[in-house]
């Protein structure tokens, strides 16, 4: 299994997602979107399991450094902005896909 953290930008916000693989040949990806509380363990494990399977899973960082929600206040607070801007919920899913889409890992 290799994983790894990859950085890649959405406007001027840096964004961390997490790649899981099960080899260094070209395999296709299947995003995995976090809930509202952010990129955890959760979606990694995901990710993991994805590349288990044959594909490689690629968590997706929707707040951008990996941000993670405390509570609910903050996790509704992260989540707001997408909620009141479908396009900016739309830019930032399109911003893992092109990102994914260019590593020598996957087949785009």
């Amino acid at each position: 299994m290799h994983t790894r953290e990859i950085e890649y930008q959405h406007g001027d916000l840096t964004l961390r997602g997490y790649l899981a693989t099960d080899a260094n040949e070209n395999r296709p990806c299947v995003l995995v979107a976090h809930p509202w509380a952010g990129r955890g363990a959760f979606v990694m494990e995901k990710a993991e399991y994805l590349a288990k399977l044959g594909y490689a899973g690629f968590a997706l960082d929707m707040y951008g450094d990996a941000r993670l929600g405390a509570d609910k206040g903050e996790c509704s607070a992260l989540m707001n902005p997408f909620l009141e801007d479908r396009r900016l919920l739309q830019g930032r899913m399109l911003a893992a896909l092109d990102c994914v889409r260019g590593l020598p890992e996957i087949d785009g």
